[in-house]
């Protein structure tokens, strides 16, 4: 059991733990760090150790003790100071074949301990507690738990504790816990099961060297402890049944219970929750008031489920009864010939209080440093190791060593080895060469979003964790060579990097100085933003840069490219071009504007648009503006195209294609017809014209767990009128317990917070909103700055070129044609300003997946359209056809 302080850190956390918590796994380089030597493990059969089904006319009390601790100890007879009952001898009785616990009201009942100190409670209660004590084995209950009121408890101490059931003021679950002397609050994980419905349940826990697994009635519960992780936090799984163990560096869990520590005595115990909260208070609170210093809430309404109410009523039966229907252990042994374990260098404990959990992986060169080993399979509390002999390399320097302890210095940087000659725990001379890791750190770009400004960096070595290394400068650099500083985080041996709105970046430097005063300076390619922009064109916050920039020429688009005027008295060596250019015989033709963007002159570089959709086509297909064309075209005279079941087809056609079995080339005759291949999974194909296409699938740009719609990313959760909220970026419901009587009221895919049901999706601050009952957010960048492109056209005077086409002069800038509004609800507007309109051919409305909505010809035409066609919302593509080009413009409906 625990002090009440733990229990009200324990309480807050049920809110949020709902499965055994390993977070220390993503904090992998701050745990001690190991050596294991191979070998297999080997186990013997099972051998009962204690067995009582309680069947004598009394308590067997060389096996039991009915206290705490020692009877001399000064809180034997409570457990600890804070807690609300006495455990007195007459409240264990033998009945029927049953040991009973029996929690009493007694008011005024008084004990002094043997430094004379008198404690006052009005409950006294029972408990039992093994003389022995135990180390690897299976430790067994069977146990009917009382009601309402209580805190009945199955568990294991010695400095460790481990709580193989554990149950507080609900009585719908249990607790199974372990807490560590290193670490007090541990790791905890409840399991949503009444097991105090007047039923016997049998609660157990294997501890092993390498695991602790928990059952209820013979079956493991979710999840368990493992003792060893490798660097990718994946844990060691040995066992009986899986006896191989390789050789390699582990961490060691911080919170498993170590095999150097004591073994443990198993504690069966009937306590009493406190009624208002587990304050840290030394005094005790006999008449129920609330607590001097706070209770769970930081109000005086709290109920923890004590049996007493307000002013020290009786709110639950008297007497409470635990009863327990037997008690087994089970041991076996576990041993690994070679069995060995090294670790070291600067510890804390030493001597016979030597534990891997008190070490640091770092030293410096020159520092006095130690070597530990173990036999990680004995059963003895100082798993000791006889060393014979040892030998290391040049750069090492061996002090002294014995039995468990080599005591070096490593003058030089490298990876020193140290050969160590023992006897194994099967009596014959074992060699180990130990290799000591490089005092040098590495760092590895891990992870990198150039276009949301993110990166992952994760330090290697011997000095890798966050307290070992100091963060000189972190800054990025451009492709111009400008630095600027980067926000980062730290956490663990991971460097979480944001330069979001730095662009154009090519660089990051990073600068860490380590606790040996070593400086290091490391240096990180970064790849150009261009996820939505034409290739070799690159983001810049807001269209999309090609790189070129002129001078002393005019930059214009004509047709589907980029051109510049020439000029021969600034660039006489390339046919009076700028470098980067070619002279087609009028003027100096730079690149061609990929399809699906639109080209525009800036300042003086060439640019497009964004068009993230570009993205949204499998591999090998093209988007052709609209949708993702296969590159696969057929003779639509010669045979015809279709779908089915998911693969695109044509007829056969033996009249025209004799040589290829009546197939067009590229297809496989099947016997029927000829197949072209499956349509990519997760897109939609269609065949529009002579060949064979699929949509676009954006889903991407949303969240993981929402839904692209067309306009907004939909999470598909639905509430009652009025019961969904938004608080802190994250979407919540109000616990509803009629429809929904399990997991604390709160609808599957929420954690009751305590308070309300949080559905553990964070959005950026104004891109989450509730509509028709339903959560949605705006979808990320990859769509969300496409609309941004269309609503929020560059504001700067765009030059103006001419272009002489068919002896006809037409000025072209980015508002010959205005669309408006964009996005737009009811009607849309087309305004032709510095076109001439009668030089309009058509306008084509179509949907996103090449459906047409309407056209518009002829007499139609005029300098200001509007189009009340377009009735439901989503994407669609509006094309004007001119006598000289074509115009493609995406809008949204909402």
């Amino acid at each position: 059991m625990k002090t009440l302080l733990e229990i009200f850190i324990l309480f807050l956390l049920t809110f949020f733990a709902k499965e055994l918590r390993t977070q220390c796994q993503s904090e992998i380089c701050t745990w001690p760090k190991v050596y294991l030597a191979s070998g297999n493990l080997n186990c013997t059969d099972w051998e009962v150790s204690l067995y009582d089904d309680f069947s004598g006319i009394e308590l067997n009390n060389e096996i039991w003790k009915t206290h705490r601790f020692v009877d001399t100890h000064e809180v034997a007879r409570l457990n600890s100071w804070d807690e609300e009952q006495l455990y007195m001898d007459e409240n264990v009785t033998i009945d029927n074949g049953k040991c009973i616990l029996k929690g009493k009201f007694e008011p005024g009942t008084t004990w002094t301990n043997h430094q004379g100190q008198t404690f006052t409670r009005d409950v006294t209660s029972g408990m039992i507690e093994t003389r022995e004590i135990f180390r690897f084995a299976y430790y067994e209950a069977k146990i009917k738990n009382p009601g309402g009121g209580w805190w009945p408890a199955f568990w294991m101490w010695h400095h460790d504790e481990i709580d193989i059931m554990e149950i507080f003021h609900d009585k719908s679950l249990f607790f199974y816990n372990l807490h560590t002397t290193e670490d007090e609050l541990g790791c905890l994980n409840e399991f949503h099961f009444n097991v105090s419905d007047g039923n016997f349940y049998t609660f157990a826990a294997e501890l092993t060297p390498f695991s602790l697994t928990f059952y209820l009635d013979g079956t493991p519960l979710p999840k368990r402890f493992y003792r060893f992780y490798d660097k990718n936090g994946q844990p060691l799984k040995v066992s009986c049944d899986n006896t191989e163990i390789p050789s390699g560096n582990y961490y060691v869990n911080p919170v498993f219970p170590q095999s150097r520590s004591r073994g443990f005595s198993p504690i069966i115990n009937l306590a009493v929750l406190p009624k208002y909260g587990l304050g840290s208070c030394q005094t005790q609170n006999p008449n129920c008031l609330p607590p001097l210093c706070y209770d769970c809430s930081g109000q005086t309404t709290c109920d923890w489920g004590s049996p007493f109410g307000d002013n020290c009523t009786l709110v639950h039966d008297f007497p409470g009864i635990l009863e327990i229907d037997f008690v087994k252990i089970k041991e076996r042994e576990y041993k690994i010939c070679n069995s060995l374990m090294v670790y070291g260098y600067n510890c804390q404990k030493t001597g016979i209080h030597r534990d891997p959990i008190s070490c640091s992986n770092f030293y410096c060169l020159g520092e006095t440093a130690n070597l530990y080993l173990e036999d990680i399979s004995g059963s003895n509390w100082l798993s000791e190791v006889e060393i014979l002999y040892v030998l290391p390399s040049l750069d090492i320097e061996v002090l002294t060593f014995d039995n468990h302890r080599i005591q070096y210095k490593q003058n030089h940087i490298g990876e020193g080895r140290i050969s160590i000659v023992y006897l194994s725990n099967c009596g014959s001379n074992t060699v180990f060469n130990y290799f000591l890791p490089s005092i040098e750190i590495n760092a590895e770009l891990k992870t990198i979003t150039p276009c949301e400004g993110k990166a992952t960096i994760e330090f290697e070595g011997i000095s890798c964790a966050t307290s070992q290394l100091d963060i000189i400068s972190i800054k990025s650099k451009n492709k111009w060579g400008s630095l600027k500083p980067v926000v980062f985080e730290f956490e663990a041996n991971k460097l979480h990097l944001n330069f979001k709105g730095q662009y154009f970046i090519r660089k990051l430097l990073v600068q860490v100085v380590d606790r040996c005063h070593n400086n290091y300076v490391f240096e990180f390619n970064i790849p150009p933003c261009n996820e939505c922009c034409p290739e070799n064109f690159e983001y810049d916050g807001v269209n999309c840069f090609s790189g070129f920039n002129f001078s002393d020429v005019n930059g214009f688009v004509h047709g589907n490219s980029f051109f510049t005027t020439t000029n021969c008295m600034k660039y006489p060596d390339n046919n009076c071009c700028p470098p980067g250019t070619t002279f087609n015989g009028i003027h100096c033709f730079f690149i061609e504007i990929e399809v699906g963007f639109e080209g525009f002159v800036y300042g003086n570089g060439f640019y497009t648009n964004i068009n993230c959709e570009k993205n949204c086509c499998p591999e090998s297909y093209t988007f052709d503006g609209a949708n993702c064309h296969s590159g696969i075209n057929f003779d639509a005279e010669v045979v015809n195209g279709f779908i089915y079941d998911g693969i695109f087809y044509t007829s056969p056609n033996c009249n025209y294609y004799i040589n290829t079995n009546c197939c067009p080339p590229e297809s496989i005759f099947d016997g029927y017809n000829c197949n072209f291949g499956s349509i990519p999974i997760g897109f939609e194909g269609f065949v529009f014209g002579n060949g064979f296409y699929v949509k676009p699938n954006c889903e991407k740009c949303c969240p993981d767990g929402a839904n692209f719609d067309g306009a907004n990313c939909y999470y598909g959760i639905h509430f009652i009128e009025g019961e969904g909220f938004i608080h802190n970026n994250s979407f919540y419901t109000k616990p509803d317990c009629i429809n929904h009587t399990e997991y604390d009221c709160c609808p599957p895919g929420s954690v009751f917070d305590g308070a309300n049901c949080y559905y553990e999706i964070h959005f950026i601050e104004g891109e989450g909103f509730i509509h028709n009952n339903s959560f949605y957010t705006k979808p990320k960048d990859c769509f969300e700055l496409f609309n941004q492109n269309i609503s929020d056209p560059i504001n700067e005077e765009t030059v103006v070129n001419k272009i002489n086409y068919n002896d006809k002069q037409i000025l072209l800038n980015e508002n010959s044609i205005k669309i408006f509004p964009n996005p737009f609800t009811d009607a849309l507007n087309i305004e032709i300003t510095n076109l001439l309109y009668q030089d309009i051919e058509k306008v084509i409305v179509m949907t996103i997946d090449g459906t047409k909505i309407t056209s518009i010809k002829g007499d139609s035409i005029n300098r200001i359209m509007t189009l009340n066609e377009i009735n439901n919302p989503g994407v669609y593509i509006i094309q004007i056809f001119t006598n000289y080009d074509i115009f493609i413009f995406k809008v949204i409906k909402i």
